[in-house]
């Protein structure tokens, strides 16, 4: 895969597969959001491999002048999908796939370009000025965007045969918690495992309905982990007083613990929720688009593509459908109506 900048704000992939000190952020905040795009990175990731077949995986960047539009591929997505990844094992699973494409009907692509974006701002500014092909984004950023009707949404990843899923604010049944204003002053811990903004905003929503505050004033602390367990488990065994995790995890937790399921309870359970979403530029040709589209769809029948999902938790993607949006749009529109009616009474109280 080549290296590829953005006005010269771009990091090369290298720079994150050996390590990089600016991936060391303070702030709990732009920790979880780092930690929130580890499925939004796999997804690019399998873009850029599956649409490499014919060019060489992890080679050196050239300038893209000189080739036609149609010839390179540029795929954007968020620098701040590259963290706490086992990066090591997905670039060694990624080769060897690529080298299985390679063998295959030559792509017409002669190039495709990862592009590393560091900001929201700049992701922004891309989309605006059209310079990406494919955009890789959560589903809070897609719907942040100004001019989100340069890209349309193509795909969306799906497990257990659903797209959307639910987000769990759980507790110990024992400890006879049943409103969220028990939880004040208490320790959640959050397993956000490639979820990005939705679970932080979900659960400020929920606590400014109640007049609670937002999570950092009300909560004595908010600690995010990487798996499902490290949040889970502290809480079943009395080490936290509550945890947000996904459905999903929690039931495969249940499934091979049941005391886990028998002794903790869900105090607030979310709408079904998409995290992520894969868009093309609208106006790139339309041959094209069919051709990245049809190729990523059947990603899972490959046995290479395959091990690629499972190492990052997923089953598949399949075909965007409007509908997957609805209930994030809904969440996110009653999430700024409840924070400007929040700020305007912190306002009013220091008159």
């Amino acid at each position: 895969m080549n290296k590829a900048y953005f006005g010269g704000a771009l990091k090369p992939l290298n720079s994150y597969l050996e390590g990089d000190p600016s991936l060391s952020l303070a702030g709990d905040r732009r920790r979880l959001r780092r930690k929130g795009c580890r499925h939004l990175f796999a997804l690019g990731f399998m873009l850029v491999v599956v649409l490499s077949a014919g060019a060489p995986l992890f080679g050196i960047g050239v300038s893209i002048s000189g080739q036609s539009r149609s010839d390179v591929l540029k795929i954007g997505y968020i620098e701040t999908a590259f963290y706490d990844l086992r990066l090591k094992d997905a670039q060694v699973a990624l080769e060897m796939w690529g080298s299985s494409l390679i063998n295959r009907k030559e792509s017409p692509l002669s190039k495709v370009d990862a592009l590393i974006i560091p900001s929201f701002a700049l992701l922004q500014n891309a989309v605006s000025k059209d310079e990406l092909d494919v955009v890789i984004l959560g589903s809070v950023d897609y719907l942040m965007l100004k001019d989100r009707n340069l890209i349309e949404p193509v795909m969306a990843p799906n497990s257990r045969n659903d797209c959307l899923q639910n987000y769990l604010i759980l507790v110990r049944k024992d400890r006879g918690i049943n409103e969220l204003a028990q939880l004040k002053n208490s320790r959640l811990l959050l397993a956000l495992g490639g979820e990005g903004e939705l679970p932080r905003i979900w659960l400020d929503t929920l606590l400014l309905k109640e007049g609670l505050g937002k999570s950092p004033l009300f909560f004595k602390e908010t600690k995010a982990v990487e798996k499902a367990s490290q949040a889970v488990l502290p809480v079943f065994f009395g080490q936290a007083d509550a945890c947000l995790a996904t459905a999903r995890s929690f039931d495969s937790l249940r499934e091979l613990n049941p005391q886990i399921g028998n002794e903790l309870v869900a105090l607030k359970t979310s709408p079904r929720l998409l995290r992520g979403l894969i868009c093309f530029r609208k106006s790139r040709a339309e041959t094209e688009k069919k051709r990245t589209l049809d190729t990523m769809l059947k990603v899972h029948e490959d046995p290479q593509g395959q091990q690629i999902l499972l190492l990052f938790h997923e089953e598949r993607l399949v075909p965007f459908q409007d509908a997957y949006l609805d209930s994030a749009k809904n969440l996110l529109l009653e999430y700024e109506k409840l924070t400007a009616k929040y700020g305007n009474q912190n306002k009013e109280s220091h008159r």
